[in-house]
């Protein structure tokens, strides 16, 4: 009389299983490679920060004759002063050493040009940076090492 009907619209608990174990590899294997990836990311952020305050001061520089206008690195972060007053500090990302050997200061003259043209060597999480700072030419470039 009553007639059951087969249906196969589901799946069994050993595909349900299979796929979860699949996925859960899944997530345990990328997190660490994407942790990677956002620390770069903000890594890149913050030299392009640094590189808009060099082009900065180099300006003010370029624009203010009678007031010395620099930037100073620290242990643990930099500072822009004007004369002597602060006017920009900017806090290192986590895990960053920077080294910047004898002279800690970024000055220009009044035509734009680095007074003590260097490198500066910045050891990340991931990676090394170098800033070289040219001689003779107001320019710099951030390297990858």
């Amino acid at each position: 009389m009553y007639q059951r009907l087969k249906t196969n619209n589901g799946f069994t608990m050993l595909e349900v299983l299979f796929v979860l174990a699949i996925f859960s590899i899944i997530i345990v294997i990328f997190p660490p490679f994407q942790l990677e990836f956002f620390e770069k990311k903000k890594d890149k952020q913050f030299l392009e920060t640094l590189e808009i305050d060099v082009l900065y001061v180099q300006n003010m520089s370029y624009l203010t004759a009678g007031e010395d206008i620099f930037i100073r690195f620290y242990k643990d972060n930099y500072k822009v002063f004007q004369d002597s007053k602060i006017i920009l500090e900017r806090v290192y990302p986590t895990g960053w050493a920077v080294d910047y050997r004898q002279n800690s200061d970024i000055r220009f003259n009044g035509k734009g040009t680095f007074l003590y043209p260097r490198t500066i060597h910045i050891t990340t999480t991931y990676t090394e940076y170098r800033i070289v700072f040219q001689f003779g030419k107001g320019r710099f470039y951030i390297a990858e090492s």
